[in-house]
């Protein structure tokens, strides 16, 4: 199914057997996004629609067909904040509409993270005590400690990704660096380090994806190829990616990075990645300062074993079945119509 079609907002009328009828509710991207592997690779599991944001009170006027379940994603429960207060009580409404339909949240990353604070400082909603009743996925391993601090059990179900599977690239000739600063997170992202390491390592080039021009204070070597069609080439062209986050999901450029052969500095504790502690520049530069030293030495080779390990971990029709499995045992539970 293409773009448009992932992009519908209505259930297929024709939906029968098996088939769960599924309402992605919350975050526009990852609601998307889910549409469109789901319809991929478990349309004869998942009957799926994305109506996220305010775009979910369609259900409340429209009634028929009836979703068996309402994935919540990224929305973290009890928000104080008014878009969060509002979408809690959008979300209440809903689910009394469907008394039949399970709930599900799958948590993404900044979510927790924010969801984690507002629990420090006693700040969490009703909304949130409410969650208690629904089933609960995490896209990450290290995120199931985080919920059950704050109350959660969760079931790890990895978000399913898109990733390159052609033969990798060689090492390039050039040793380069590569890091993913979105201009509004940039301190969060690492980029203090990430510009700390540039300037400890003049004469390598340093690219920067996620904004389409450099702060004034970025070093001479730091470069920002801007908006790219396809981001392949800039992969390829790079010996080491850098994701140097305090808190994160499974990040998409890690992936992409090691779906390419590439090597990965890491502050999260995933296979075949060089792991760190986040603001931890000198052991970032150790690390570099040994990869370069290999490649000058012509040893550093292609990352092969973390190709093999991505390419088969985060296979995106493997995960999208998963996932659809999941949410068919989850309406099949509660006895959700389908």
């Amino acid at each position: 199914m293409g773009e448009a079609g992932a992009r519908s907002t209505g259930f297929d009328q024709q939906s029968r057997g098996d088939r769960v009828r599924v309402a992605i509710l919350g975050q526009a991207h990852w609601s998307h996004h889910l549409v469109r592997l789901l319809t991929r690779h478990a349309a004869d599991r998942v009957d799926v629609v994305a109506l996220p944001g305010s775009s979910a009170a369609t259900l409340l006027l429209r009634r028929e067909p009836t979703p068996g379940v309402l994935l919540r994603v990224g929305f973290r429960p009890g928000a104080p904040t008014a878009r969060g207060v509002a979408f809690d009580v959008l979300w209440s409404r809903i689910r009394s509409s469907f008394p039949g339909a399970t709930g599900v949240y799958y948590w993404l990353g900044t979510d927790l993270l924010r969801a984690t604070l507002d629990a420090a400082a006693g700040r969490l909603r009703g909304g949130f005590q409410a969650s208690f009743r629904d089933r609960h996925l995490a896209t990450a391993p290290w995120h199931l400690g985080e919920l059950e601090a704050i109350g959660i059990r969760a079931a790890y179900r990895p978000l399913p990704y898109s990733l390159p599977t052609e033969s990798a690239s060689p090492m390039p000739v050039q040793f380069g660096v590569l890091s993913y600063l979105p201009a509004r997170s940039f301190a969060y992202y690492g980029g203090n380090e990430v510009f700390a390491l540039a300037r400890r390592f003049p004469t390598l080039p340093f690219r920067i994806l996620g904004a389409d021009s450099p702060p004034a204070d970025a070093p001479r070597n730091v470069e920002y190829p801007g908006h790219l069609p396809s981001t392949d080439a800039i992969f390829k062209a790079s010996s080491v990616v850098l994701r140097l986050l305090p808190h994160d999901g499974v990040g998409g450029t890690v992936l992409e990075a090691l779906a390419h052969a590439r090597h990965v500095i890491y502050t999260f504790p995933l296979p075949h990645t060089n792991l760190v502690q986040a603001g931890d520049t000198e052991a970032i530069s150790g690390i570099l300062e040994r990869l370069l030293d290999e490649h000058q030495r012509g040893l550093l080779g292609t990352n092969e074993e973390g190709r093999r390990y991505v390419l088969e971990a985060f296979d995106e029709r493997r995960l999208s079945r998963a996932l659809a499995d999941e949410l068919v045992a989850c309406a099949a539970s509660t006895g959700a119509s389908v």
